[in-house]
């Protein structure tokens, strides 16, 4: 029960060290990112004149401040919650499709890599911002693979086993039974003559 105990402290404390030093850091790190791409798409919409179409720039710039915005709240809850809400409101799972079907059909190949980039760094702010969780979730997991390999030794072993049992019975089903020599109880194995 002690072990326990330290080992939930020592978890928290990890927690706790994450969430205050580590984290900030990366979600600055993260949104100075976004920061740059939100300027490089606004460079490729002067630069490019009528060839990026303003409804998709407007479009992927939302998004961007949206990720800029929201970044503290993009995590595991989060994701879930959109998902339900997604399955609740087909219309705006369907207004949504269709945004991204557009910004997809865009030819222009630096604002599909201004995408690409943005679909990371969205990747990147959802786990760091998970991983708290992660530091919990660790043990379970050691605990589970554990289990699994545990199973599957015991699985091969039982198999093994089998596949001698198999070809004992085979061989002694062939062996006629006057060739056969009682149980020897010296070394323990049923002798053929």
């Amino acid at each position: 029960m002690a072990t326990i105990l330290i080992i939930v402290l020592a978890l928290a404390v990890l927690h706790f060290m994450y969430e205050s030093l580590l984290l900030p850091s990366i979600r600055t790190k993260l949104r100075f990112r976004l920061f740059g791409i939100r300027d490089d798409l606004r460079m490729l919409m002067a630069e490019s004149g009528n060839d990026l179409d303003t409804k998709l720039f407007h479009y992927m710039q939302d998004s961007i401040n949206t990720a800029v915005a929201f970044l503290q709240y993009i995590d595991l809850k989060a994701l879930l919650q959109a998902r339900r809400i997604f399955r609740e409101d087909p219309e705006l799972c369907e207004r949504a499709s269709k945004r991204e079907a557009m910004i997809d059909a865009c030819s222009l190949e630096a604002f599909q890599v201004i995408k690409r980039e943005r679909s990371k760094l969205f990747g990147y702010a959802l786990l760091a911002n998970s991983a708290g969780f992660f530091v919990y979730a660790v043990p379970f997991v050691i605990v589970f693979l554990l289990l699994c390999v545990m199973l599957r030794k015991l699985k091969d072993h039982l198999m093994y086993m089998k596949c001698q049992l198999y070809r004992f019975i085979k061989n002694l089903t062939c062996v006629p039974e006057n060739e056969l020599v009682k149980f020897n109880s010296y070394n323990g194995v049923l002798r053929l003559r």
